[in-house]
């Protein structure tokens, strides 16, 4: 990743995700999450979107959660400039 994209936006749903393999149909239920960007005027982009098992959601679940306690919190965080890179899962 050379750039990073400041986005606005994000979707979650659960969803059975079918595919054709070479073993024949397959269908998962599964978590889907994406984040994007929306304008002023309306125009929508999605930037990306990952497909997570349950047990893989529940975990993003609960670090967002610990993230949000600790950004609400008053103990001291790291400071990011805008141009840092994103760390964790990608």
């Amino acid at each position: 990743m050379d750039t990073l994209i400041l986005c606005n936006a994000t979707a979650v749903s659960a969803a059975i995700i079918a595919d054709q393999g070479d073993d024949g149909p397959t269908a998962d239920r599964l978590v889907t999450f994406a984040v994007g960007c929306v304008q002023d005027d309306g125009a929508q982009e999605m930037i990306a979107g990952i497909i997570l098992a349950p047990e893989e959601a529940r975990e993003l679940a609960q670090e967002l959660l610990t993230a949000a306690i600790e950004a609400e919190g008053s103990v001291a965080l790291p400071v990011q400039t805008l141009t840092d890179q994103p760390a964790g899962r990608c």
